[in-house]
């Protein structure tokens, strides 16, 4: 059993997991430039096919990394039929895991070349647990509140340098994730520096005991309730 704190894994005794695993023990190439989205596959909306086509013509030694978390495999199925007909040329280059272990998991954030979030359906936990693991996401937040959670994250940090503002700019931001080491280092620096701020707000915990109890009292009052609980 593990959880994660912003800095690494920990067992259940509250040691550091000595175990350094590599993209072998995933079957992951190692000679390529690994793009990996690590959110359900449910949430794959097809305008997100044109992204990721966008970045496979353009890094032609780029792989694309999905998880496969449907047990009956209908979604991959889909989404590979799908995939032929959105960007043929290159389809060929995209990589579906099984499921692993959370910990196992955890350690692929860190190890890919750059995560990718879905522009439509932001990532909310998986977000969260790759700002704990030190690693970055690109992300393009829209209309609604399903897209703007991991954009919402790095507000929260004080940084926006991987939000972008089109397709354009996430494909370009994208690209210099996985190419530039500097960059790339620069970023983690600046989440392994900021991500507290994430993970211990106080006030949060506040309001919420605020609004717990305003609820009990209301309740024992016999008032009705503003919402539903």
């Amino acid at each position: 059993m593990f959880w994660q704190n912003q800095l690494g894994i920990y067992n259940k005794t509250g040691k550091k997991s000595t175990k350094k695993l590599t993209l072998s023990d995933y079957d992951l190439p190692t000679e390529n430039r690994l793009y990996l989205c690590p959110q359900t596959l449910v949430k794959f909306h097809p305008s997100f096919d044109n992204l990721l086509g966008e970045i496979l013509q353009r890094d032609p030694c780029g792989r694309i990394v999905l998880i496969d978390d449907d047990k009956g495999g209908y979604l991959k199925q889909g989404l590979q039929e799908r995939f032929s007909l959105s960007f043929p040329e290159t389809q060929q280059n995209v990589i579906f895991l099984s499921r692993m272990s959370h910990s196992k998991f955890l350690h692929l954030l860190t190890l890919v070349s750059a995560l990718l979030d879905i522009p439509t359906f932001s990532g909310g936990t998986s977000s969260l647990e790759a700002f704990a693991m030190g690693a970055p996401i690109v992300t393009w937040p829209q209309k609604f509140l399903r897209s703007r959670f991991t954009a919402a994250l790095y507000k929260q940090m004080g940084f926006n340098d991987l939000i972008a503002r089109d397709l354009d700019s996430y494909v370009d931001l994208s690209l210099r994730l996985a190419q530039n080491e500097n960059f790339k280092s620069q970023i983690c620096d600046k989440i392994r520096i900021n991500s507290y701020k994430l993970f211990e707000r106080h006030e949060s915990i506040k309001e919420l005991e605020t609004v717990f109890i305003d609820t009990y009292k209301t309740s024992q009052e016999g008032h009705t309730l503003p919402y539903e609980i």
